[in-house]
């Protein structure tokens, strides 16, 4: 949630709004707020997910989180080369282990190509074997894009790049007030002027 006083936002998502607001105009906001993190950078649910670099294949084809979670994957395997922060491009093997399992996998297949996910294949048994020597099935699905890393580190990353580009995160701050605003309309820009 991101809540707005006179050039201050509280940020209770700050991976995601650090983002934002590095990002180019007009997105970004940076010189005109404090970004404050409650209590600290990454100890909620950034600092505690899975770590998973994700590379779209559940996702509904054409939707924005289809087309989002490819293109995430992508910048945030760049920005973590960029910075030189340590992650696994490990894969991921999604498995049919009963017959009954196989029409459900070319389906989610079919769904992965309709999402550009990268270098996605279809592979037998002997090659589940190849990839990964104590799991057996009758064939998977195998998308060597998707990773894991720290995303807490990656947050951290980004609150000092915030700070480099002259932002000022603030741990601890102890929130006095709470509002909910409405979401603005699609396109408005009216709250991202500089």
């Amino acid at each position: 949630g991101l809540s707005r006083q006179p050039n201050t936002f509280l940020c209770y998502s700050n991976v995601i709004t650090t983002v934002l607001l590095c990002a180019p105009f007009p997105y970004n906001l940076i010189g005109e707020l404090t970004l404050f993190c409650v209590p600290s950078s990454a100890v909620h649910q950034s600092g505690h997910n899975s770590g998973v670099i994700h590379s779209g294949i559940y996702y509904t084809p054409g939707s924005l989180k289809a087309r989002l979670c490819g293109k995430g994957a992508t910048m945030a395997y760049e920005y973590l080369d960029k910075k030189g922060l340590p992650y696994k491009r490990c894969g991921k093997l999604i498995v049919a282990v009963e017959q009954e399992e196989i029409p459900r996998l070319k389906a989610l297949y079919e769904r992965g190509q309709k999402n550009n996910v990268r270098d996605l294949t279809m592979i037998d048994a002997k090659g589940i074997r190849e990839r990964e020597p104590y799991c057996r099935g009758l064939m998977a699905l195998y998308s060597p894009y998707t990773g894991i890393v720290d995303w807490r580190q990656v947050s951290l990353a980004y609150g000092k790049d915030f700070q480099e580009a002259g932002g000022t995160v603030v741990t601890e701050y102890e929130a006095s007030d709470m509002a909910m605003v409405k979401e603005s309309p699609a396109g408005n820009t009216d709250e991202i002027q500089r």
